[in-house]
């Protein structure tokens, strides 16, 4: 064989494993079976060779780049990250890799990773959107993308897959919790400026108060609460004028792991000072020092509903089976009813 130059290549291992270019194609790309010994001895010159077939070539004859793509708000967000972790170990299992992006919220970086992932051929899309890109996200399905959406409903496409929670039901029931223990002067702290989650939980919060013929205080309703700095503003108010509300009402775990932080370290006490609740992760309830009234997420079971999914709708366009009926799965939380919230008089 002619002295190795650069990398190698499939000429290369074709010569040294003694067979032709296109039984080596056809074993790299399982397309027609290979000879025991043909396999054998092509593996032995790809290990030789310390060869890497080109994915790049590959996904174009193939017609597929077995990656799927993932497109989050907040990759630091606990419960975003441990569903991309999850999706990511169960699309592995089945060949494929997940590439991840994060938007910050913000609507022209969720459009260009959308791009991004069009222009590399991904074979699925999972998207957790605002919104705000629904025309080229309805683009893309209308060509032939695989899209799963979750987290967030979006009206304008009813006719893809979600995996969802009751975010709006949760929030009423956070918010009956706090009427029952006699609370009338509530805190309540918004996430995302666009985030339709965090505007669901709210429009819970607010109905049920009106419900119970109250009404939401605007100067008790905290907007953009998204990282430490905007927690520590809830209690440094409260510290200023005692006794302003009884109760605070986070709408994502990070809210109530950073008001548990602020309050140790300004001294507000919880229960005794004000109640607590809101929407929880397990893995940070179990850390408090106390026990939480909250709705705790299952970031594995969405994962799981995710990849099942995407693997469906890709094994429709790979196969070319007609498509089932768009689905919206409703992912179960649970309530837990801790020591967090006092009860008060009205």
């Amino acid at each position: 064989m002619a002295e190795q130059r650069g990398r190698p290549t499939i000429w290369d291992v074709a010569e040294l494993a003694g067979v032709s270019i296109a039984t080596v194609s056809r074993y790299m790309n399982g397309t027609q079976a290979v000879s025991k010994a043909a396999s054998n001895a092509i593996a032995q010159a790809m290990a030789q060779l310390d060869y890497v077939p080109n994915a790049n070539v590959r996904s174009i004859k193939l017609g597929q780049t077995r990656t799927v793509g993932i497109i989050v708000p907040d990759i630091s967000n606990f419960f975003q990250a441990r569903v991309c972790r999850r999706v990511e170990h169960l699309l592995y299992q089945k060949r494929y890799s997940l590439v991840i992006a994060s938007t910050g919220n913000n609507t022209e970086k969720e459009r260009s990773c959308i791009h991004n992932f069009l222009e590399r051929r991904v074979d699925g899309l999972l998207v957790s959107s605002a919104g705000q890109n629904n025309d080229l996200l309805g683009r893309a399905a209308k060509g032939g993308l695989p899209l799963v959406l979750f987290e967030s409903y979006q009206p304008e496409l009813p006719d893809l897959d979600y995996v969802l929670e009751d975010s709006y039901g949760h929030a009423c029931r956070l918010t009956r919790s706090l009427l029952e223990r006699g609370h009338r002067r509530i805190s309540f702290l918004k996430g995302f400026e666009h985030s339709t989650v965090s505007e669901a939980r709210f429009a819970g919060f607010c109905d049920t108060l009106c419900a119970a013929g109250l009404a939401p205080d605007p100067a008790l309703i905290w907007e953009g609460c998204r990282d430490r700095a905007d927690c520590v503003r809830v209690f440094e108010a409260l510290r200023r004028e005692p006794g302003r509300f009884t109760a605070v009402a986070a709408t994502t775990p990070e809210q109530m792991k950073f008001l548990v932080m602020e309050a140790n370290r300004q001294g507000v006490r919880i229960p005794q000072d004000v109640s607590l609740t809101g929407f929880g992760i397990e893995d940070y309830t179990a850390l408090f020092p106390f026990s939480a009234t909250c709705v705790v997420s299952d970031p594995l079971a969405n994962a799981d509903a995710l990849v099942e999914l995407i693997l469906r709708r890709m094994d429709e366009v790979r196969t070319g089976k007609p498509p089932a009926p768009a689905e919206k799965r409703i992912i179960p939380c649970q309530f837990f009813t801790g020591n967090s919230v006092a009860c008060v008089t009205p």
